[in-house]
């Protein structure tokens, strides 16, 4: 499970980036986040912590759960 909601979050994070016409550099600027940490988030190897996910909601104006987007149907196939 955590290896796929990994990939929901980057998968999110990478949507969102796209919306908005910003590359990974501008995101690691606005949030002043080393920029490996950015890349292994948008290659799903790691997850943003719940503060950089509040961080990350704030910078794109979006709620935490946007990240979550598409979990439902994985953690209904779980629980």
């Amino acid at each position: 499970m955590e290896v796929i909601m990994k990939k929901i979050i980057s998968k999110n994070i990478n949507e969102l980036l796209e919306k908005r016409g910003w590359s990974k550099y501008r995101l690691e600027q606005v949030m002043g986040i080393d920029h490996d940490c950015i890349h292994r988030w948008c290659r799903g190897e790691n997850s943003p912590s719940a503060e950089s996910l509040w961080k990350l909601a704030c910078v794109f104006e979006v709620p935490v759960d946007r990240f979550y987007k598409g979990a439902e149907k994985w953690v209904s196939t779980f629980w």
